[in-house]
């Protein structure tokens, strides 16, 4: 588990008072709770309920018979049981998210064991997996929970023009988080970012921050290095934060040391929007009307298909 997320925070909890750890394990179900599961949501709002909120209607539980805990009716296999972390066991390695393997590369860690209780399954029960590595099955749908909490948080923060947020899959849905967002006034693209390396949902694990103005979409990788190659500056426009708390997983922990630390990283701001002073004398785009574009979707779309477009 990982130190941050709120299973460690609870088994603390049990810890200070010398009590056992419940704990129930789900596999496979409704992949709604699956996704819910890997987002940050915030401290002391139960996901079971998040979810619901998402699908418009409550999600179905029964109470554990050992644990005690409600445990989504719909799950395949369910494993009850203590969670035990005075009786640590080698665990790894194993691939993770970001494509790589876990536990410092090679090495198995120590960590906590679970006491089975019980076991409840379905008939012909289906093991349900996630096949992780490079650009795994999780990144697209990882890039898209974490784009709208970042999203929620910079309005929440009171940062103005935000046409949108993307976690790009290329990035595992963390490390790169693109900002697109209508220029109000000067340094608005910088407090942009500035919030999201360091207080949202993604800080820990966001490694670059792009901004780019209203006209970008931020998903489109194009677009974006569009922006990147013309309306950016190497000098002025890349900020580079150092000494900023890593990921437990990230990679690069350990490779790079601040001040004896090998929980500190640096993380970079890039400002691919058009300079704020010069947004009227900026040479304007050149591209089509959309109803030339349309026309030419029409005529040619059967030839060349619908994905040449834009």
């Amino acid at each position: 588990m990982v130190p941050s997320r709120h299973g460690v925070q609870h088994m603390k909890k049990y810890r200070e008072y010398n009590q056992p750890f419940p704990m129930a394990i789900v596999v496979g179900g409704d992949p709604l709770l699956f996704q819910v599961s890997t987002m940050a949501v915030p401290q002391g709002v139960s996901e079971l309920d998040f979810a619901g909120g998402i699908q418009g209607e409550a999600v179905e539980v029964f109470r554990g018979e050992t644990t005690g805990l409600p445990i989504p009716a719909g799950a395949e296999i369910v494993v009850e049981g203590i969670c035990r972390p005075d009786r640590p066991r080698s665990e790894g390695p194993f691939g993770e998210w970001h494509g790589y393997y876990a536990n410092d590369g090679l090495n198995p860690l120590q960590n906590p064991t679970i006491e089975v209780q019980s076991v409840w399954h379905r008939e012909d029960a289906i093991l349900c997996c996630s096949q992780t590595g490079r650009y795994d099955e999780n990144a697209l749908q990882r890039g898209v929970t974490r784009s709208a909490m970042i999203w929620n948080e910079l309005e929440k923060g009171g940062i103005p023009g935000i046409r949108g947020v993307w976690g790009h899959e290329a990035g595992a849905g963390q490390f790169i988080i693109v900002v697109s967002l209508r220029q109000e006034f000067s340094g608005h693209a910088k407090q942009a970012a500035s919030l999201v390396v360091e207080k949202s949902s993604g800080a820990s694990l966001c490694r670059y921050v792009i901004t780019v103005d209203e006209d970008i979409n931020p998903s489109n990788t194009n677009e974006v290095l569009w922006a990147l190659s013309t309306r950016s500056d190497p000098v002025q426009s890349i900020e580079i934060l150092s000494k900023r708390k890593a990921g437990p997983n990230d990679p690069m922990r350990g490779m790079v040391s601040w001040a004896g630390s090998e929980e500190l990283l640096s993380k970079a701001l890039i400002d691919c929007c058009r300079p704020f002073s010069r947004r009227d004398l900026f040479p304007p785009v050149v591209e089509s009307s959309a109803e030339i574009m349309e026309r030419i979707r029409r005529k040619f779309a059967e030839q060349i298909g619908e994905e040449c477009f834009f």
